[in-house]
């Protein structure tokens, strides 16, 4: 039999699984720096609770 030029649709293209993976390994990193972001924000909001005006920061030598 012969294809004429057109390709199996369940059988992918090593492009299109390369494209794929580096989708994959990017939404991965993205998810990481955006947890990263947020904690860090969620500890900045909880040191500037802690610090409350009035108050000294604990933790330092008297």
């Amino acid at each position: 039999m012969q294809n004429n030029g057109r390709r199996d649709p369940s059988d992918p293209g090593s492009r299109r699984k390369g494209r794929a993976a580096i989708t994959v390994v990017a939404i991965v990193l993205a998810l990481i720096v955006a947890i990263f972001v947020g904690r860090n924000i969620w500890h900045q909001d909880v040191k500037e609770q802690e610090e409350a005006p009035g108050q000294m920061a604990t933790g330092g030598t008297s």
